[in-house]
């Protein structure tokens, strides 16, 4: 069944070139578009890695801050005992 006609695709000499152009312009623009995708991606990447490491030392300081309340309970504890004895003398 074949006629001898070539089955290639051939592009015909009569494409407008407003189309070529319009081809063209939407390429350059999905490229730019997926370098911009691709900057936002490492800008968010980065920004999260600084998230980690605030959060990292924000449970730091909260641990440091519950030692420093209980050291503060321990001391005003002990000061409460040295009043109570000073006024046992006093009194006494």
């Amino acid at each position: 069944m074949s006629t001898g006609k070539s089955t290639r695709w051939v592009i015909d000499k009569h494409v407008p070139l407003a189309l070529i152009f319009a081809i063209f312009v939407q390429t350059t623009g999905a490229f730019w578009w997926a370098s911009r995708v691709q900057a936002t991606v490492e800008n968010n990447a980065v920004r999260i890695q600084k998230l980690e490491a605030l959060v990292i030392d924000i449970n730091k300081l909260s641990e440091r801050q519950v030692r420093l309340e209980v050291q503060t309970e321990n001391v005003e504890k002990i000061l409460t005992r040295i009043e109570d004895k000073i006024q046992k003398r006093a009194g006494g």
